[in-house]
């Protein structure tokens, strides 16, 4: 995380996902980044997100990136067993950028 606001905010418990920059007037708070492990879910990662943000006084957090890397979902490999091939399933690791907002702050970014 990397915050960019001198500015302090109290704590919020509700904090929006959007996908792109609202049209009213917002404050950038941070610059965040999540990598997850194999196995955890989309939505995990972005509540983990949006904790990080409501600890820093954001109301909404603007996903700029949102990827999976690793291996394709099923993949071949060699049963230990035997030296048949079998399918297995591998997770895949979710990847997040997203911006922290407080939304109506004064001087603040925005139309």
């Amino acid at each position: 995380m990397r915050p960019v606001a001198a500015a302090h905010y109290a704590p919020t418990a509700l904090v929006q996902v959007l996908e792109g920059l609202p049209r009213h007037p917002y404050a950038e708070l941070a610059h965040m980044r999540a990598d997850a492990p194999a196995g955890m879910s989309r939505a995990q990662l972005l509540a983990a997100l949006q904790q990080a943000a409501g600890k820093l006084g954001a109301d909404a957090i603007v996903v700029t990136r949102l990827s999976r890397e690793g291996p394709p979902a099923d993949s071949l490999r060699f049963a230990p067993s035997g030296g048949a091939l079998q399918q297995v399933a591998v997770p895949r690791a979710w990847h997040a950028e997203a911006l922290a907002i407080r939304l109506g702050a004064a001087g603040g970014n925005g139309p």
